[in-house]
């Protein structure tokens, strides 16, 4: 049996060029849904005022994303979706560390 390289297959995973209309409506929903958590009373205004910094630019990067088909644009909503959840994760942590 010998290994022969397959030149169909591709090593880097591709971003698809066009964003769906929804995305941006998706994003824009994920900014009153994430400050919903504030009304259980489990978050102070740290984790609040954290989630609608992180959201409002969230938003932006999407709105970018849907106004610019540059090649570059998906990649800058997929970094900005990685960045809002590990700052939102470390202002829920700062919430209740420093708050409780």
């Amino acid at each position: 049996m010998t290994m022969r390289p397959d030149p169909t297959f591709h090593a880097s995973p591709k971003l698809a060029m066009e964003a769906p209309p929804e995305n941006f409506a998706y994003t824009l929903l994920l900014v009153p849904v994430s400050v919903t958590l504030a009304l259980t009373g489990s978050v102070g205004w740290i984790y609040v005022s954290s989630a609608l910094v992180l959201g409002s630019l969230f938003v932006r990067e999407a709105w970018r994303l849907r106004s610019n088909d540059a090649p570059g644009a998906a990649m800058g909503v997929f970094r900005a979706s990685i960045y809002y959840l590990a700052f939102i994760f470390m202002a829920v942590a700062a919430d209740q560390l420093i708050l409780r």
